[in-house]
Parts: structure tokens; sequence; C-alpha cells
């Protein structure tokens, strides 16, 4: 945006709500400088892999999962130790479902979501 004020004294104009102004003989220019902010939300990404746009990227893909040990396995572990299933108490370490998950883009290899059980 581009606005041009014809005046007497140009000197007169030194700024304007903040915008810089530019003398030019008997004239004062003014410009407006507009930032634009774009913001990506991202669907609640749970344990599965899921459609989405890369933040990053801005690609839409389909987001890579990893699966991490977290809170969920730990408790799970020490309740199967404490009724003594002492074979048992290891499984929720190579379950998935007890794991946190962590999804990545594919195409520039960012994380985009982190989910975690507890």
């Amino acid at each position: 945006l581009l606005t041009i004020f014809k005046g007497p004294n140009p000197g007169m104009y030194p700024q304007v709500n903040g915008n810089f102004s530019f003398y030019s003989g008997s004239c004062v220019v003014f410009m407006c400088i507009t930032a634009v902010t774009t913001t990506v939300m991202l669907p609640s990404l749970r344990d599965l892999p899921a459609q989405t746009m890369c933040p990053h990227c801005k690609h839409q893909v389909i987001t890579i999962t990893d699966h991490y040990s977290g809170l969920m396995a730990w408790l799970a572990c020490g309740c199967l130790a404490l009724i003594g299933c002492w074979p048992c108490c290891l499984a929720p370490f190579w379950m998935d479902s007890c794991k946190d998950v962590e999804h990545r883009c594919p195409n520039c290899n960012n994380i985009l979501s982190f989910y975690k059980r507890l």
C-alpha cells in the first residue's frame, strides 16, 4: 500500500501511525508494510499413521510412526510385577499398544506430533 500526500511543507510529516515516510520535494510518501502469518492446525494424531499437512515443508503427507516406551509401559510393568506375574512383567515393552507414539514427516523428517498414552 503506497499513499502520496502533497503538502506545503514535507518536513512536517516525520511519521504517521508508526509507518515509514519518505520525502520528495513537496510530496510525502507513506509506505505501509503488512505481515501475514499462516497457522497450520494439525489434527489429533494418535497411535496410527495419519494423513496431514506438514507445517515445515507444506506437503500433504501420511506420517511415519515410531513407538517409544513411556509412562504407560513402565506402569503396566510395575503392576504386573506387583501382582507376581514375573515372566510377563516385561511384555508391555514389546507391545506397541502400551508405548508412546512419535509422528514424523516422511518428506522432511521433522517431528509433527508426539502422542503420550499417559
